[in-house]
């Protein structure tokens, strides 16, 4: 028997597709972050992660994989400036607990180097969200796409 998503869900991923350029050259490079600020943890997640998975579904380039990065690895600033990401991509949580895009950015002035930085490109997802599985995954490639291609389409944030 063939699995296949309810109509909803089908719809909402093709819809995803949509928000992407038609220029591949302007696909965003996106790296993700696991930060624990207070703890002073900061790890990049590369290849066989699930972030890369996630990353690529949205049709974004992930830059950890792009330089071999495998798995979940303490992040270096030295690793972090040379692969310049476009957007940095974190767990809501990990993002307070280092006081918001300000304090990561002052916690870790290596962030503030990348492009993703000094645009403030920095993308945060609920942390019980950004890996979810099952029949979240097509809300939550729509939710990092807007967030990535068409932020204006994403409802205001409660913060």
């Amino acid at each position: 028997m063939r699995a296949s998503w309810p109509t909803s869900c089908a719809a909402k991923a093709r819809s995803t597709t949509t928000l992407l350029p038609d220029d591949p050259a302007l696909l965003p490079r996106v790296a993700f972050l696991y930060v624990r600020g207070t703890a002073g943890i900061y790890y990049l997640f590369g290849e066989g992660s699930g972030a890369d998975s996630l990353i690529s579904s949205v049709g974004a380039i992930d830059v950890a994989t792009e330089i071999g990065w495998q798995g979940e690895r303490p992040m270096t600033p030295e690793a972090l400036i040379e692969i310049d990401p476009d957007v940095i991509l974190v767990m809501t949580k990990g993002l307070e607990s280092a006081g918001g895009i300000d304090g990561l950015l002052e916690a870790q002035p290596s962030i503030a180097l990348t492009a993703a930085g000094e645009n403030r490109r920095i993308v945060d997802a609920p942390d019980t969200e950004i890996f979810a599985g099952g029949t979240r995954i097509p809300d939550i490639m729509d939710g990092l796409a807007r967030a990535l291609y068409a932020p204006d389409s994403l409802p205001p944030s409660t913060n």
